[in-house]
């Protein structure tokens, strides 16, 4: 157990927890992070604030803050960049890129069984939290506050790890707010949990990729609030990994666009399967479902696949989507980075553009465009002729006068034989079913203490806690608690879903 001092600041090196630690940082105490190269371990995959390394049974939680000095990192504005600020960055050949030559904040590498609440995570000079090659992680009640315009300060990445459930995260943050990455060869990321979160984001609030060398599946976002961000639902397949059984659920959204060079366009959902770079084999993206959606944005919807790599069994389940000019900065592209492609100048904004994309199934959405109108204004549905095949179209309906309220592309190739609604809002059955039971699972066991519990719990201990022994004692109940159903969710429940609750998709013949 490691037990800091209320109302300090400690400015440290990387503290590396390992063997079942237990760090606890009480309200109104900061560790801070260093910003000498010698504060840091050899290579960048070590620089972190607070690291647990091959650790099991840990966890930090409190109301203290983890700083990671940002404005320390500041030199000014960037040059040809005025919209962001400059920073420094250490000069290090370990680093992949020169310009994120920066150290992380939090990170959970090659762990498992760790438990992380009710901190603030504030002013990280790059991503903030990182959980990598780990399994059976939870985040509850965590904070992200970070400079809106420092680059490259993503707030929560998942990397190549399994069973991560995050809840209750309130997350501002320049880049990504919670981006999913498979970055460890054949190293998949799996039953991840994101749900009961608000993110204001520079970038996409929530992607999936780009980098993904490994397999994506069973991903759930549910009860997410994105306000005021630059692109929200994000699918981005760039490497040679599959995405598959992804799940988007009860989610608002008001978008706009940012005057700089963020990748987007103020999309409310995006997918897009493309090379990287030129001779790049990629995977798929298969069996995605939106369901219960309300946005306000700039611009539409955006699938795009490639010609090998199409995307396959997409579901758009009630939707409500009113585009409304809330900027100046103009749109009319398709912002494809990072791929072959990069940024397609001079298109229009549509309400829904398809492209090399099958089985599609849209159900109840509702389009509204609002006035004043921007130039670059499209059609409410834009199908490329001869690359969509099996769309379905149930209720689809623009309200007001859109600019071209007429839906084209309905040629052959959009009148093909259809896939039944019942069939499509299957592939994500598998993925509800998970969720349910590993709610049901959490909620059983000894004392029937659920994990929400148990973090309720120890707030209400830690914030009667008149000395350690009393600090002590409490938490040592609530990480035996939590240890026990960390246990209980574990890869033989997932494989037990996989065999018995996953849905099949019926294909239909082109």
């Amino acid at each position: 157990m490691v037990l800091f001092e209320a109302g300090k600041t400690y400015l440290t090196a990387t503290i590396t927890l390992s063997n079942s630690v237990h760090m606890y940082l009480p309200r109104n105490s900061t560790l801070a992070l260093g910003d000498k190269r010698e504060d840091f371990g050899p290579t960048q995959a070590t620089w972190y604030l607070v690291m647990f390394d091959q650790c099991t049974d840990c966890s930090i939680t409190g109301k203290g803050r983890l700083d990671g000095r940002g404005r320390a990192w500041v030199t000014g504005r960037d040059p040809g960049r005025e919209w962001i600020k400059a920073v420094r960055n250490f000069k290090d050949p370990s680093c992949v890129h020169t310009f994120e030559c920066r150290p992380r904040l939090l990170g959970v590498k090659d762990s498992s069984r760790v438990h992380i609440a009710g901190l603030e995570l504030f002013d990280s000079i790059y991503w903030t939290l990182h959980i990598i090659g780990s399994h059976t992680v939870t985040v509850q009640d965590v904070a992200v506050n970070n400079d809106f315009e420092i680059p490259n300060n993503d707030g929560v990445d998942i990397d190549s790890s399994k069973l991560v459930w995050i809840s209750g995260m309130n997350i501002t943050a320049w880049d990504d707010g919670m981006c999913i990455k498979a970055t460890y060869p054949g190293v998949s990321t799996e039953d991840v949990l994101v749900e009961n979160t608000t993110i204001h984001s520079r970038a996409s609030a929530v992607k999936v990729g780009t980098e993904g060398v490994a397999n994506f599946r069973n991903l759930v976002f549910q009860n997410i609030d994105i306000v005021d961000s630059h692109r929200g639902l994000s699918i981005q397949l760039r490497d040679n990994g599959t995405i598959e059984d992804v799940l988007f659920e009860n989610i608002t959204m008001t978008l706009r666009q940012y005057v700089g060079d963020e990748w987007g366009n103020a999309e409310p959902i995006y997918i897009t399967a493309l090379p990287r770079t030129a001779g790049t084999k990629n995977g798929a993206i298969s069996d995605v479902t939106f369901r219960d959606i309300t946005a306000t944005a700039e611009s539409g919807i955006l699938v795009i696949g490639s010609h090998d790599s199409t995307v396959e069994n997409l579901a758009i389940v009630n939707m409500t989507l009113d585009i409304e000019k809330l900027t100046d900065v103009p749109g009319g592209v398709h912002d494809l980075r990072p791929s072959t492609f990069d940024i397609v100048h001079n298109v229009s904004d549509d309400a829904i553009y398809l492209e090399n994309a099958n089985h599609i199934n849209i159900t109840n959405m509702k389009v509204t465009w609002g006035t004043p109108r921007k130039d670059t204004w499209g059609q409410l549905l834009n199908v490329k002729p001869g690359t969509v095949h099996a769309l379905t179209l149930q209720g689809l309906v623009a309200h007001d006068e859109s600019a071209h309220p007429h839906a084209h592309g309905d040629g052959p190739e959009a009148r093909q034989k259809l896939l039944p609604v019942w069939a499509l809002t299957q592939a994500s059955r598998g993925v509800v079913e998970w969720v349910r039971s590993l709610r049901a699972r959490a909620s059983q066991g000894s004392g029937s203490l659920s994990l929400q519990e148990n973090a309720a719990t120890g707030v209400q201990a830690r914030n009667a806690a008149s000395s350690a022994s009393t600090i002590v004692m409490s938490l040592t109940g609530i990480v035996l608690a939590g240890i026990l159903v960390a246990h209980l969710l574990d890869f033989r429940l997932i494989g037990r879903l996989r065999s018995s609750g996953r849905a099949t998709m019926r294909k239909v013949p082109r």
